[in-house]
């Protein structure tokens, strides 16, 4: 299960820390809601992206622990989007560029690009209920590329990574079920260490874009003690 925490640093300066990065501490377990530290529970690599320049690289996640129900949670930056390659803001920019018809650049390939622009589209009603029930005022919208545009905008505006942490909570109240909103897309994900929690079991993996796939298998969960 994904914590999702700001480190306030670029992607490339937290893969240089690597370990030595500024990792939270966390007194209270978000599963069982336990008070008392979080200890730490090793590391595993995964791949990102990152935007704009096509480079991927391997970077370094800090795994916690509670220790009264055993639960273990992935301190994830928040650049990234659970079980997916892309950075989140390179996919922002993908929709934002397919959707003006600006897209020149081949950062995520045609096939992908086209399904995160399909699925986009079919979260509009949600992302519309999710502003509106955040007190925005919607007024009337033209046709569906131009509420496309208009609710990307104001994703861009409300913050891309705190719009992820803050439509879980959304999420939970909406009807849709699960499997409706995560990509399927790359080959099946399975992570090495058997305690990575599963996608039917993730909140954050419903986040409102409907960005939240699996990545290729080179993505690994190579786990260090």
């Amino acid at each position: 299960m994904p914590i999702f925490y700001d480190f306030k640093i670029s992607i490339s300066t937290y893969k240089e820390r690597g370990k030595e990065n500024d990792f939270p501490v966390i007194h209270e377990c978000p599963d069982c809601g336990a008070k008392g530290l979080l200890h730490r529970h090793g590391f595993f690599e995964r791949n990102v992206i990152i935007s704009g320049t096509k480079e991927e690289v391997r970077i370094a996640i800090c795994r916690v622990k509670c220790s009264k129900c055993k639960k273990a949670f992935s301190v994830l930056p928040d650049f990234v989007i659970p079980r997916y390659q892309h950075s989140l803001s390179s996919v922002i920019t993908n929709l934002k560029e397919r959707l003006e018809g600006l897209r020149e650049e081949k950062e995520i390939s045609r096939q992908l690009s086209a399904f995160h622009l399909k699925r986009f589209m079919r979260q509009l009603n949600w992302i519309h209920s999710f502003f509106a029930d955040m007190g925005h005022v919607m007024g009337v919208m033209g046709d569906k590329k131009e509420r496309a545009i208009k609710y990307l905008k104001m994703i861009r505006d409300f913050g891309e990574s705190t719009f992820l942490q803050r439509s879980k909570g959304h999420l939970s109240t909406y009807s849709w079920q699960i499997n409706s909103t995560i990509f399927r897309s790359g080959k099946k994900y399975r992570p090495s260490h058997k305690t990575f929690a599963s996608p039917n079991k993730i909140l954050e993996s419903r986040i409102a874009i409907g960005m939240a796939g699996r990545p290729s298998e080179k993505e690994g969960g190579t786990f260090h003690e």
